[in-house]
């Protein structure tokens, strides 16, 4: 048994207060899962080797801290002397430069570089340290004084440890000068709603305020112990120890990392000796946190994707402080096993940070491989050099409470052995062995999640093809789909739409995002992927027909060329038309040359060409590209001269349930269905939602799920609906491009199969994801087909292909299995 172990922590020269018992606080709703992923983790094999070097800490913060020095402004006239102005935007951005400082400092005191090296950094992180400091005594922005963006809450705390890690590194007028800066700071001058401020902002200010009165730098800690205060009440805190933060979104909405973003400050400033009023509750719900989150982290080291700021490389960063500060904990209470176990997570936390590493030194700062420029799936908030700097900042404090002789054991994400539900954060988690699944319960506005199966991450799959996350509708941060996506169950309902034609026959496309139909009709001025029609490289002599689904007046056509978005690459230059009345025998209309786009900043325009000769009746016209601009050829936007009109068409309008909304959620529940044991999980999830007739006709939708320790089998079945169901179908996502690499995607009747001929970063092979798909009760095999109508559809990861299996009999069970393995 656990046992619990209180601990007395000695961090950088200061004793924390020790745990009481706590009788407030409900019982820890997850103590008997965490026994049980105890026992997993004791009985598999220690990870080789045994120990992890707090060094690969410096290893990771020296790239980062290297790329940015260029960056910082050295004119002695500027206003902005000293601050660390962003490579994009121009400026400096938020708390970049105290994060700098931090960093910085920490090289510069562990003499990670040469004295000569090291010396001329400290001149830079002094002039940092300077800089922030006197915008932090200023408080909130005025013009160019004060901290950037009004950022002041987050300036404090990695200030102090700056000044605590270069105290024996500057001589004495300096370390003076910068306690006169720091003595001077008034915090309801610099922080927003102090002391009376609630969620992530309010926490990081009051730890910064209570590591400088502990360096004596203000008088006393009355107001730090009020402000401390609002950070408790039943909305605040789970009695898993989570913190919930509503910022920033609606719905059911609590963002997985300001679960534990908070979390790891309020863990810093109890281990600095914090032993006020309510001491004890604080590290005990800090202490069943930490535990939680060892049961949230994926095999690949990740934090859970849920609502806004995830998949940002600092979810790992502060991962890393909490799992080094309570490996060191439980060490220091003797719980070998506990400690190894923390110690591990702390390892699978940076190697994710790792696999993003630029050649540069930095990382990218959220998990696709787009040009920063683009700023493809960040947050409004989201910049190069904040969300570079935060995470190595983190990191410096992980550091500072790594010890090094703790031997690893394995961590809950590879033993697994349980399933849970988030209290309040609307997640079911399952792992068997390292085999992981994250379930949405309700997903968020603004949209970040979808419903249902969410993430699938396991220790032999490369963690993007077998689905980081799925994608909304419209993900944050993109240019937005045309549908959701993720693995689950998706309906087809006969409708009717209008079209004024639709694609008979197309040369294959540069990838499936890229089909004729996107471009027919098109309103793309600017140009987005979504609307585009692009063959391959240097490919010519071949185009698309289109049916014009009756006889039409064709006078001409009206195009608008494309530059491929922000890649400036691809253009339709030389063309044909040609038009046919039964599509086979066609006619020339035109030939002609369409202006170039590459390079344009503004719109693009649409530029007509009539036909060369009087116009004619036809049923069909197909455009055939002769030449190109850039790489290759390609178009925005298609229009028919004359008189096409729109016709009814009858279609089947295919819903899933990746796309329902948290308002259209009613409930949700779950159960296990057979005991668990060490090699298989079952358990089901019932979704009920809001249902329409004509638009939306299903009711109740139930997952069953059956875990090993190599696959996933889920099954479908829609139990109530208002309407007959024309089809059902199970859905699958086909990861395309990760901004830099396009994978492999085959079709081996009822197996798909997705993956990398190269791993685009450190793995021990290149992998293969697999959905293989089914209906029961005869166990019939479906096949895979891409709904090229779609176009592509945008995670914040990148862009995927949605894949869709069917059947008409609308009342089977359909399963999908999702595994992986070696590429041949």
């Amino acid at each position: 048994a656990m046992g619990w172990p209180f601990a007395v922590v000695l961090v950088a020269g200061c004793l924390s207060a020790p745990v009481a018992a706590v009788r407030d606080l409900a019982p820890f709703p997850l103590n008997s899962t965490v026994e049980v992923a105890l026992k997993a983790a004791q009985a598999m094999p220690a990870p080789t080797p045994a120990t992890f070097s707090k060094k690969a800490y410096l290893d990771q913060i020296a790239g980062t801290v290297l790329h940015f020095r260029q960056y910082q402004n050295k004119d002695q006239t500027s206003i902005q002397y000293g601050r660390i102005i962003d490579p994009y935007e121009k400026k400096e951005i938020q708390y970049s430069t105290p994060c700098f400082a931090n960093a910085g400092a920490l090289l510069i005191s562990e003499k990670y570089f040469n004295a000569s090296f090291s010396q001329g950094l400290l001149e830079d992180v002094s002039l940092a340290v300077t800089a922030a400091l006197t915008s932090l005594k200023f408080g909130q922005p005025v013009g160019e004084y004060g901290c950037a963006q009004g950022h002041c809450n987050f300036y404090t705390m990695p200030l102090m440890l700056a000044l605590e890690t270069l105290s024996g590194a500057v001589n004495s007028s300096q370390l003076q000068a910068w306690r006169a800066l720091a003595e001077a700071v008034e915090p309801k001058k610099a922080y927003r709603g102090w002391p009376h401020a609630n969620g992530n902002w309010a926490v990081v200010a009051l730890t910064g305020e209570w590591l400088r009165y502990k360096l004596g730098l203000r008088a006393d800690a009355e107001d730090i112990i009020e402000q401390l205060a609002y950070q408790f009440d039943p909305a605040t805190w789970t009695d898993n120890g989570e913190y919930q933060d509503h910022s920033g979104c609606a719905g059911a909405c609590n963002p997985m990392p300001y679960d534990h973003f908070p979390r790891k400050y309020m863990t810093l400033m109890l281990s600095r000796g914090y032993n006020g009023p309510n001491a004890s509750m604080y590290w005990e719900l800090n202490r069943r946190g930490a535990w939680t989150s060892l049961l949230l982290q994926s095999p690949w080291g990740d934090l859970p994707t849920g609502a806004r700021s995830s998949q940002h490389q600092w979810n790992e960063a502060v991962s890393c402080v909490t799992y080094e500060a309570y490996a060191s904990m439980q060490a220091q209470a003797g719980d070998e096993l506990g400690a190894g176990v923390f110690k591990r997570a702390a390892a699978l936390s940076l190697s994710s940070l790792q696999r993003w590493k630029q050649p540069t030194g930095e990382w990218f700062i959220l998990k696709n491989r787009f040009d920063p420029g683009m700023r493809y799936g960040y947050e409004e908030y989201s910049y190069y050099s904040n969300y570079n700097l935060l995470p190595a900042s983190m990191l410096a404090t992980a550091y500072l409470f790594a010890n090094d002789s703790i031997e690893m054991k394995s961590s809950f994400a590879e033993s697994g052995g349980f399933v849970f539900e988030t209290q309040k954060m609307n997640k079911i988690i399952a792992n068997v062995a390292g085999n992981y699944i994250e379930i949405e319960r309700y997903p968020d506005a603004p949209v970040h999640d979808a419903l249902g199966l969410a993430r699938h991450h396991l220790a032999q799959g490369e963690p993007l093809v077998t689905m980081t996350a799925a994608a909304p509708l419209s993900a944050i941060g993109t240019p937005g789909s045309k549908a959701a996506l993720g693995v689950g169950l998706a309906w087809g309902v006969d409708v009717q739409s209008r079209a004024y034609a639709v694609v008979t026959q197309e040369a294959t496309p540069y990838d499936s995002r890229f089909h004729a139909a996107n471009c027919l009709w098109s309103n793309n001025p600017s140009d987005l992927q979504s609307g585009l029609w692009l063959l391959p490289y240097a490919t010519v002599n071949v185009g698309f027909t289109l049916d014009l689904l009756g006889p039409t007046l064709v006078a001409g056509v009206e195009l608008r060329n494309t530059h491929n978005s922000a890649y400036n690459d691809f253009g339709l230059q030389e063309f044909r038309v040609e038009v046919s009345t039964d599509g086979s025998t066609f006619s020339p209309l035109l030939s002609a040359t369409l202006p170039s786009a590459l390079g344009l900043k503004a719109d693009i325009p649409w530029v007509k060409f009539p036909a060369s000769g009087p116009a004619v009746v036809a049923r069909y016209l197909r455009l055939t590209a002769l030449s190109y601009y850039g790489k290759g050829a390609g178009l925005n936007g298609l229009r028919v001269l004359g008189n096409a009109t729109q016709h009814t068409v009858n279609t089947t309008q295919w819903n899933n349930l990746a796309s329902i909304g948290f308002p259209d959620v009613v409930n949700t529940t779950w159960q296990v269905e057979k005991p668990p044991s060490a090699d298989r999980l079952v358990f089901s999830v019932q979704y009920t939602l809001r249902a329409d007739a004509k638009v939306q006709p299903v009711q109740v939708v139930q997952e069953t799920y059956s875990l090993t320790p190599v696959e996933v089998n889920v099954t479908s079945r829609v139990l109530q609906a208002l309407a007959p169901l024309a089809q059902l179908g199970v859905e699958a996502p086909a990861f395309l491009y990760d901004g830099q690499q396009n994978s492999s995607v085959q079709v081996r009747g009822n197996r798909l199969e997705v993956g990398w001929a190269q791993p685009p970063h450190p793995h021990p092979h290149a992998t293969l994801a697999s959905f293989q798909a089914w209906a029961a009760p005869a166990d019939q095999p479906l096949s895979w087909v891409v709904c090229e109508g779609d176009g592509p559809v945008h995670a914040r990861n990148g862009i995927m292909a949605r894949y869709r299996a069917t059947t008409t009999n609308s009342t089977a069970a359909l399963t999908v299995q999702l595994n992986a393995y070696p590429s041949p």
